[in-house]
């Protein structure tokens, strides 16, 4: 998970100002815009009035969102340099100017975006940055997490630890940890291990689950499991939805997730949950 975040926020930085031909490949809509800042008056004018001393800005855009913006130099141009033209400064320029006095001496000769002027150019990129960093940290306690519940599981064999681990998230995935689906999880684990498990060992580990799975949790949490193995994983599963007595829309979800995710039928689905019926009536 963390990895395909890195990767995503990799690929952002570096479609964030690709050439014009990649941009054609990608499909993405890149613009340039060229704005005047004001900086300062000067000593100088022409036929219009009074020249104004402005930076050059230059921001990139994506789809209309800012990703970059850059000082590209100094140029002299009217009204405060809202102007549609502008006579550019070469450095050499500038320093003639601001020597002969035009151009106020503590203007620095290297143009230099103010802060809010390069925030307001990037804030697409903080965007994007901030929601991956809020996933990469979410990412992080997912796997933390995860390691825990694992290390709790004990010995287990890794079969049986993620048929422990599908049941507690099943568990967990409406909202809250009924008591009866944390007793039918303890019967479930002593059933498959041979071992004895406490109500406070599984409250625990039921505890660390994720109360939501994505597509890509589900798969993780069926890889390198056999068919049987799936289906007694689904067995499990439908015994602790079913412990409460009641089946919401989200356990009901993580049902047909987890399905998805082992490529079983509809008709395979209700056949198992046929057999847990029926078992459950007896």
């Amino acid at each position: 998970m963390i990895s395909r975040l890195l990767s995503l926020f990799a690929a952002v930085l570096f479609i964030a100002i690709p050439s014009n031909a990649m941009a054609a490949r990608l499909g993405v809509f890149i613009s340039s815009h060229e704005k005047l800042s004001f900086v300062s008056t000067t000593e100088f004018e022409n036929d219009f009035g009074a020249l104004s001393l402005c930076q050059l800005q230059t921001t990139t855009k994506i789809f209309f969102v800012n990703v970059w913006r850059s000082a590209d130099g100094y140029g002299l141009a009217n009204y405060q340099c809202d102007a549609s033209s502008v006579i550019p400064l070469t450095l050499a320029e500038f320093q003639q100017a601001q020597s002969e006095g035009g151009i106020p001496s503590e203007i620095s000769s290297e143009p230099k975006l103010s802060t809010g002027a390069f925030l307001a150019g990037i804030w697409g990129l903080l965007v994007v940055g901030g929601i991956l960093a809020v996933g990469i940290v979410g990412a992080i306690n997912t796997s933390r997490r995860r390691k825990k519940r694992l290390a709790l599981m004990g010995d287990l064999s890794p079969a049986n630890k993620a048929l422990l681990d599908a049941m507690c998230h099943a568990a967990k995935t409406d909202g809250s940890i009924d008591p009866s689906e944390v007793e039918e999880i303890k019967t479930i684990a002593q059933e498959i291990s041979g071992d004895t498990f406490t109500v406070e060992l599984i409250s625990e580990i039921a505890g660390l689950a994720e109360s939501f799975l994505s597509d890509f949790g589900f798969e993780n949490m069926v890889k390198d499991r056999t068919e049987q193995e799936m289906q007694d994983m689904m067995r499990g599963v439908m015994r602790v939805v079913a412990a409460d007595g009641e089946l919401d829309g989200k356990e009901e979800e993580f049902v047909k997730g987890l399905a998805n995710a082992m490529g079983l039928s509809p008709a395979q689905v209700d056949t198992i949950l046929n057999e847990v019926t029926e078992a459950i009536s007896a």
